[in-house]
């Protein structure tokens, strides 16, 4: 399967940027541990960890292909964690609508660097898609939080 993802491969400040909006990712690590989803932490943890390895310096290969697979591994979980959990239709279209929005970001993110590849403002477009999606985890987490608590 061939995945049309941005790939920026010049040592550049740019990295820094998309390095930190992954490392955003701690935010719901420490939500899901706080609140014993130990299983949705380790899944993060691995986001945070192959999206940081991947953009300190990116290129075609073995590390993309595994950020990709994380990414799409998580997403997946995550998806059915929520459809597991959540049962207000108002709440799944929520996320749903931030899915859209996310995607879009990333999309034209990727649509500028085709465009050209010194351009740097496809940076920002793909850091808000890692910052949205950081927004998208936490609304799942709370929404999933009930079914972890102990009583």
């Amino acid at each position: 399967m061939v995945v049309n993802a941005c790939v920026c491969e010049c040592e550049c400040a740019c990295n820094l940027w998309l390095i930190g909006t992954s490392c955003t990712f701690i935010i719901p690590v420490s939500f899901a541990l706080y609140y014993n989803m130990y299983y949705h932490a380790i899944c993060v943890c691995c986001l945070i960890f192959c999206s940081i390895n991947y953009w300190r310096k990116p290129s075609y290969g073995l590390r993309r292909n595994i950020d990709i697979l994380c990414v799409y591994t998580t997403g997946a979980i995550f998806t059915y964690s929520a459809y597991m959990a959540i049962n207000n239709i108002y709440i799944l279209s929520y996320c749903h609508l931030l899915l859209v929005i996310a995607f879009s970001t990333y999309k034209y993110g990727c649509y500028l660097n085709n465009l050209d590849h010194n351009n740097v403002k496809w940076v920002m477009y793909h850091g808000t898609f890692h910052i949205i999606c950081v927004y998208i985890i936490m609304c799942v987490l709370y929404y999933i939080r009930p079914y972890y608590i102990c009583v």
